[in-house]
């Protein structure tokens, strides 16, 4: 089975974060209740940090992916899933007021576990964590929207 969706996402780390993943993948079944995904997408996140009396900062994540790992349905709303990620792209800090400060290009694996609850065949709510080889990590919370070959 063939995938198209979109994740609005909030990450759980300070400041203002939004941000959104955009993706297309396969599902081939490996069993009854479990499939492999393998994707290929487009992210983009964005953190706003500030204080009381001084500019914002910006950091802005940019970003191609492929992605593989297994899901699998537990119940019938219920999803649990996992995979690793190889990005490629870039991050910009910059502040309100003087533009983009520093840009660098990046390439990490990334590794996820999570799980979904879906309100219809289509519309889900996700959390989920990533683990990055570069140290960083991070907590998820999305809504996302399947297109096309929904459960």
């Amino acid at each position: 089975a063939t995938e198209s969706e979109l994740e609005a996402i909030k990450t759980c780390i300070p400041g203002d974060t939004s941000g959104y993943n955009l993706y297309f993948g396969f599902n081939p079944a490996m069993t009854e209740n479990m499939d492999l995904v393998a994707r290929i997408g487009y992210s983009d996140i964005e953190n706003k940090i500030g204080a009381s009396g001084i500019p914002d900062f910006i950091v802005e994540d940019t970003a191609v992916f492929l992605e593989i790992g297994p899901r699998a349905m537990v119940s019938e709303k219920l999803e649990i899933n996992g995979a690793v990620s190889l990005l490629s792209g870039e991050t910009k800090l910059s502040a309100d007021g003087f533009g983009d400060v520093i840009k660098e290009d990046f390439t990490r694996v990334q590794y996820r576990v999570g799980g979904e609850y879906y309100l219809t065949p289509a519309i889900s709510l996700g959390l989920d964590a990533s683990f990055a080889n570069s140290g960083g990590s991070n907590a998820n919370l999305h809504v996302r929207y399947s297109f096309g070959n929904n459960k």
